[in-house]
């Protein structure tokens, strides 16, 4: 019987690691050919273990949490925004403006007098209302017009019957 048909029927024997011994040796007798044997040696473990699983001590699965959670968390690149350079750049120009804000824009160092107020408006309105009283007039006689002719029609409509 062949060991794939042992490996087949699920026998694995008292076998243990010498399988891997001896396949190293037999690379070692091999040094021409080059390469490693380690990838396959991890397919067969992964595979012998979900075959029939081996239950690790709680200190053995902590330890293999650490090493994965070291490995994702060391190859995982950080994000733009909590990158330092960009975050020292952000208050760098967060107080840029306000540098800006503060110094730079002009602003008023008096309010206009109330009474220059009421002056300018009063002097817009003395430009603009002879304008709007005269629209106003034509208006009115516009209206006056239509008015006088529409009773002036419904007089005539009663005489006719």
């Amino acid at each position: 019987m062949t060991e794939r048909d042992d490996m087949d029927r699920g026998d694995r024997g008292d076998r243990g690691v010498d399988w891997e011994a001896e396949l190293r040796a037999g690379q070692a007798q091999e040094a021409g050919a080059g390469g490693s044997v380690e990838p396959e040696l991890a397919i067969v473990r992964l595979l012998r273990h979900s075959a029939s699983p081996a239950s690790l001590d709680a200190e053995a699965l902590d330890r293999g949490w650490r090493e994965l959670r070291a490995a994702f968390v060391s190859e995982r690149p950080r994000p733009w925004w909590r990158r330092g350079e960009v975050v020292v750049g952000a208050l760098g120009l967060v107080a840029a403006a306000a540098v800006v804000v503060f110094f730079f824009v002009p602003r008023r160092t008096q309010e206009a007098p109330v009474g220059d107020t009421v002056a300018l408006l009063e002097q817009q309105f003395a430009s603009l209302a002879p304008q709007a009283m005269a629209g106003r007039r034509a208006r009115v006689d516009v209206e006056r017009a239509q008015l006088r002719s529409g009773r002036i029609a419904a007089l005539l409509a009663e005489e006719v019957p």
